[in-house]
């Protein structure tokens, strides 16, 4: 066995001489397995062993009996070792986990403060085979992807995983061989967890009935399909610097992506949704199917994901937001201008000038305009959209709805209610930042023109 895992820990590069790595070891055979082929392949590369056991007080006096047999077998001191204790059922009702979650979450836990106060580079596990198989059907049956498939990898980050190359019967075959005690979780042998009931009831049938080797065929399918979500994920993510832009909290997409193959497109929204919601949980294949359903739908559609996550169609692209929990409030802008005169709106400076039509050039200016006075027969006021707006757009005085204009110029939805207007009534003169009122453009026949300039906000030439 040493020499198998010995391979396997070279294959990946698992560890390197001057190493510190922390074994979790819960008096299991797996873990206790771990650890004694560790201390033989010290043999070969020189690294240091730290032991961690984790009492999840479950099982009362059976759970106190395995820590002092993990402690025994460190040789009292010899090796380094520390025990942790967390009341799990406690945890997992406060968190609303199942115990095995809380378990698995404390678990990690434990490693990682052991590894910081100790010094650890490494933190070694016991998963081999059987855990592999195990995951991939009880991930399978959930609904899954490539990731569920090969989500046991020998090495992730600084986690390890040298027993991935053994099966559970080469395990206790090991220590039975070399007459090496271990402890049995009596709770292994329940069905109450569902991991239990796919080890006696599943893989048992798969090896006894199809192929008794079923379990090394799976953990071989979970490598290659690693290497496949590997190469997938370098792709997506090559796409993802062509087709996304983040910036203040936000993700657009260019709608680009959907030439790509489904495949790429699925990686990169997932790999969209994750970053905008700070991760992935309750996100399914329907969910993306939504996504590339909208990419097809007309500007300012939107859809609702799980965790806060509004994603809107835009003009050639989807922009992901997170809604706060407090939404924001539509401006209230609504303003009688002095004519002549100035006057301050919030950080927005105006200024209004009125003079006579000399005939000479109107300058094309984005915050500074000229309008026919004679034509304005009310009062003028800058003020937000309101329901009923309209504007002329043509010689012909044809009217348009200011939503359809909007709609026209590709203003974003979520700018509309920001944009402030001149307007004389329900009629817009001129939406500041883009264009005029066609009817009120200075002609030959205009008497008086009023000169009106908008400076400060967002708003400058």
């Amino acid at each position: 066995m040493r020499k198998k895992v010995l391979e396997f820990i070279r294959e990946y590069d698992m560890l390197e001489a001057q190493d510190r790595v922390v074994v979790g070891v819960s008096a299991g055979p797996d873990s206790v397995c771990l650890l004694l082929v560790l201390l033989e392949v010290q043999k070969e590369i020189p690294f240091q062993v730290g032991v961690v056991h984790v009492n999840h007080n479950l099982r009362g006096a059976d759970a106190q009996a395995d820590e002092d047999f993990v402690r025994d077998l460190c040789g009292g001191g010899q090796i380094a070792f520390a025990a942790y204790s967390y009341d799990v059922a406690e945890i997992a009702a406060r968190g609303k986990l199942s115990v095995e979650e809380a378990g698995r979450k404390v678990r990690y836990e434990a490693f990682a403060d052991f590894a910081k106060k100790w010094g650890g580079t490494k933190i070694a596990l016991a998963h081999h085979q059987n855990d592999v198989a195990e995951t991939m059907i009880h991930n399978l049956a959930r609904g899954t992807g490539l990731a569920g498939m090969s989500s046991m990898r020998p090495v992730r980050g600084n986690i390890i995983r040298p027993l991935l190359c053994m099966n559970r019967w080469e395990i206790e075959h090991y220590l039975e061989e070399n007459h090496i005690d271990y402890h049995t979780d009596s709770t292994n042998e329940e069905d109450h967890y569902t991991r239990n009931r796919i080890r006696h009831h599943v893989i048992d049938y798969l090896t006894e009935h199809v192929n008794t080797k079923a379990v090394a065929h799976m953990a071989e399918a979970s490598l290659l399909l690693r290497e496949s979500q590997d190469y997938l994920l370098e792709q997506a993510a090559k796409a993802r610097r062509r087709y996304v832009e983040e910036a203040d909290g936000k993700i657009r997409i260019d709608v680009a992506l959907f030439e790509e193959h489904p495949v790429i497109q699925k990686y990169v929204l997932r790999s969209c949704i994750g970053s905008s919601a700070g991760g992935l949980k309750d996100i399914t294949q329907e969910h993306l199917h939504m996504l590339e359903e909208l990419a097809c739908r007309e500007v300012g559609k939107r859809i609702h994901l799980p965790r806060g996550i509004c994603v809107e169609k835009e003009y050639q692209a989807l922009l992901f937001t997170r809604i706060s929990e407090k939404p924001v409030q539509k401006p209230e802008i609504c303003v009688t201008l002095q004519i002549p005169g100035t006057q301050d709106v919030g950080d927005v400076h105006i200024t209004c000038v009125t003079e006579s039509n000399t005939g000479a050039a109107i300058p094309e200016k984005m915050y500074t305009k000229w309008l026919d006075y004679d034509k304005i027969k009310g009062n003028v006021t800058l003020r937000n959209r309101q329901p009923g707006d309209y504007m002329v757009i043509n010689g012909a005085n044809g009217r348009k709805k200011l939503k359809n204009y909007f709609i026209d110029e590709k203003i974003p939805q979520k700018d509309r209610d920001h944009l402030l207007l001149l307007a004389c009534g329900p009629e817009i003169l001129w939406v500041i930042g883009y264009r005029i009122n066609a009817y009120y453009k200075v002609s030959s026949d205009t008497k008086e023109i009023i000169k009106i300039q908008v400076q400060g906000g967002n708003n400058h030439e």
